[in-house]
């Protein structure tokens, strides 16, 4: 049951990240990584060949930023993982193929700056459509003595390719959650509670965060909408910031992933008290 629903909030985050049109040009991509894909890491100087541990996913989220169409992120998630296991790229494109990377999530909301790194996309096309079909990315982070290679190489399901959210697909919000009540989120580190005022808003009512991005979440916006959004029968209480932050809450149990463009992904569990 744990898998199910943590896949069904992972995926359905990943496809209902656009609120509105001035969100970012977020792209879900369904498929795997290779055999191949890893993390390595060991003494700098040493044979990392040896010390690889598999890295296993099943989705690819590309997230391009509005404040700059170059400024891209792309993280690979399995979606069947206990603890929502993650990587993610973030640099600058130097074309339509290659992605710069600077920095590398290996944990949620934790960049780490890259010696080098980059990663290519590969397109196919469908009728009047290019869409990707596969990625390859590479980086090489060294701290203190140590060194760390994340190595991804993804195969997409073109057949379930998901459309951007400004298309016609996914473009609405999904319709306001029109309760008052309370909604009480922790994550490690943070504990966040709001205040649903019965007309699809949500006012932060505390927030307590050693995580940057959270705190300039809440910050940047104090009420937040909240919507009721259904993905593939299941049915999920979206709180969202409308810059880049968004909370998804599996009905009725409370589980759930708080995503944050700025810093990743994280599970999140949270208490929803409502009037009928």
């Amino acid at each position: 049951m744990k898998h199910a629903v943590l896949g069904a909030v992972v995926l359905a985050l990943c496809a209902l990240l656009a609120f509105d049109a001035e969100a970012d040009d977020t792209t879900l991509i369904k498929g795997q990584c290779s055999p191949e894909s890893h993390v390595a890491e060991g003494p700098i100087g040493a044979d990392l060949t040896k010390h690889q541990s598999r890295f296993f996913c099943d989705a690819a989220v590309v997230t391009v930023f509005s404040d700059d169409p170059k400024h891209v992120m792309i993280q690979f998630a399995d979606s069947k993982s206990h603890h929502a296991r993650q990587i993610g790229y973030a640099g600058v494109m130097d074309d339509e193929q290659i992605l710069n990377v600077h920095d590398v999530y290996l944990e949620s909301g934790q960049p780490t700056p890259v010696v080098e790194g980059f990663c290519k996309l590969f397109f196919e096309v469908k009728g009047l459509e290019k869409i990707i079909s596969s990625i390859a990315c590479g980086a090489k982070i060294d701290e203190a003595d140590r060194r760390t290679v994340p190595v991804i190489t993804f195969k997409a399901d073109s057949s379930t390719l998901s459309t951007p959210p400004n298309s016609s697909s996914s473009d609405s919000s999904p319709p306001p959650y029109n309760k008052t009540g309370v909604v009480n989120c922790s994550l490690p580190g943070t504990i966040i509670d709001f205040a649903l005022n019965g007309q699809g808003g949500a006012q932060v009512a505390r927030i307590e965060s050693n995580y940057a991005p959270f705190r300039a979440a809440v910050q940047q916006t104090r009420v937040w909408r909240a919507g009721l959004a259904d993905e593939n029968g299941a049915r999920f209480l979206v709180l969202d910031n409308g810059r880049k932050t968004r909370i998804m809450v599996h009905l009725p149990d409370g589980k759930g992933m708080a995503f944050s463009a700025d810093g990743g992904v994280s599970d999140i569990l949270c208490q929803v008290l409502v009037s009928p």
